[in-house]
């Protein structure tokens, strides 16, 4: 019997925002029915830029706004495809989520992007990848981004 390894892994380093958002854009790309992109990281260090590059590959045509406030935005895609933006920013986890049916949409094929997965280790074990992202002095002394991304799935 052979035992599973750890979780693949690698790191980028992102320049600035526009690398930031070609990152969410291929990972968008990726996902398959019914995945969840986790993103983590402190204020700042470009969680919601990454998002957008996911939402739009994933056919998100209208304005990617933070949903910090709301804590949830619903988008429909062109192809009839559903995708959530979820901030758990002001949460001490995801349970809300379910009364909201984000569930019931995942089981059929929907998509989410939630950043601050941290604050629910169940919904983060069920992410299909996580990014951490963290600000970083890059060589040149400018600020940029390393993202650490560990696939589940």
């Amino acid at each position: 019997m052979s035992v599973p390894g750890p979780a693949p892994r690698r790191e980028e380093m992102l320049v600035d925002a526009e690398a930031t958002e070609r990152l969410g854009e291929r990972l968008g790309v990726e996902m398959p029915p019914g995945a969840i992109l986790g993103l983590s990281g402190p204020l700042g260090a470009g969680k919601t830029t990454l998002a957008r590059g996911a939402l739009r590959a994933l056919g998100v045509r209208e304005a990617v706004v933070s949903p910090t406030f709301l804590g949830l935005r619903r988008y429909s895609t062109a192809d009839s495809g559903i995708v959530y933006h979820i901030d758990l920013y002001r949460s001490e986890d995801a349970t809300w989520l379910w009364g909201e049916g984000v569930d019931d949409d995942l089981d059929d094929g929907a998509r989410a992007v939630v950043e601050w997965i941290d604050r629910d280790r169940r919904l983060a074990a069920d992410a299909w990848a996580i990014v951490e992202l963290d600000v970083v002095e890059l060589d040149d002394g400018q600020t940029g981004r390393r993202a650490r991304i560990r696939r589940h799935r």
